[in-house]
């Protein structure tokens, strides 16, 4: 695959991307560029293959014509040593052009080099992208695909967590200090998550909400689910106890697990995210 062709791959994977998430600007942007590189790749009516059959053709002639200029170098030089004329105008002229020569080729190797790394870069930040807001393995479907199918699972445990007294505990915080304090403990609850293998799927305000046992079923998804919200209410306590010693407000934390059958897929057109439903009574 050429460069401009890798380079138009990862604007239409963006366009997709932006017009699933309704970024019109942005997909209106991938647009222009995938126009743009189908432009300058067929510019004068020539397909790609015609281009880069030329560009290899080019580098052929090129690399021919350097063979060429070496053969006259040598009989030049022949020339001079018989002659004892010229010698040093000679040298300096062919030198002058083979190094013009490989200076040319040299940055011809250099902007594939640059474009290949550009064109890698952005695919992995359009890949850490997705993966903030799905799971990997259906990230990795809605790539190849475009779309990713809703599935059945058997046996799903369902976590979920709020915060008790949020409403009155919110009352006495900044809007600034009660944001900051979620984060802190959502920050936590990802960590806990990553540990044992649990699925994040959303937060509303103060509630979490976590899944074992997908996009991967898991023998042990009900076991890690039940660990991880021990861990979950472990963290909150000790968190309350130190803050209590500095008479500093914080939370208490509710949480419960159901398990059971769910079906699970990305829902909506607008900021989709992956969804379940089936196990919560």
């Amino acid at each position: 695959m050429g460069v401009a062709e890798g380079e138009e791959d990862v604007y239409t994977f963006q366009y997709r991307i932006h017009r699933k998430l309704k970024r019109y600007a942005e997909a209106l942007f991938d647009d222009d560029e995938i126009k743009r590189i189908q432009k300058e790749a067929n510019f004068g009516g020539r397909s790609i293959e015609i281009q880069r059959k030329e560009f290899q053709s080019q580098i052929l002639a090129d690399s021919m014509k350097v063979v060429d200029e070496k053969r006259e170098i040598e009989y030049q030089h022949m020339a001079a040593l018989r002659k004892k004329e010229r010698t040093s105008n000679i040298a300096f002229g062919v030198g002058a052009l083979v190094l013009l020569l490989s200076g040319g080729l040299y940055s011809r190797l250099q902007f594939v080099r640059k474009s290949k790394a550009t064109i890698e870069k952005e695919k992995e930040r359009s890949d850490t992208l997705l993966l903030n807001i799905l799971p990997a393995e259906i990230a990795e479907e809605l790539k190849e695909k475009g779309r990713a199918d809703a599935r059945g699972y058997d046996l799903v445990s369902i976590l979920f967590t709020d915060f008790k007294g949020f409403t009155e505990l919110s009352s006495t915080l900044s809007a600034t200090d009660l944001v900051a304090e979620i984060n802190q403990c959502f920050e936590a609850f990802d960590l806990i998550m990553d540990k044992f293998h649990i699925e994040k799927i959303k937060t509303i305000g103060d509630a979490y909400m976590a899944a074992g046992g997908l996009p991967i079923p898991s023998k042990d998804s009900v076991r890690n689910t039940v660990l991880a919200a021990l861990e979950m209410q472990d963290f909150i306590s000790e968190r309350k106890r130190k803050m209590d010693q500095q008479q500093l407000p914080a939370f208490e934390m509710r949480v419960g697990v159901h398990t059971g059958p769910v079906v699970a897929g990305i829902v909506g057109i607008k900021k989709f995210q992956y969804e379940i439903s089936g196990a919560i009574p």
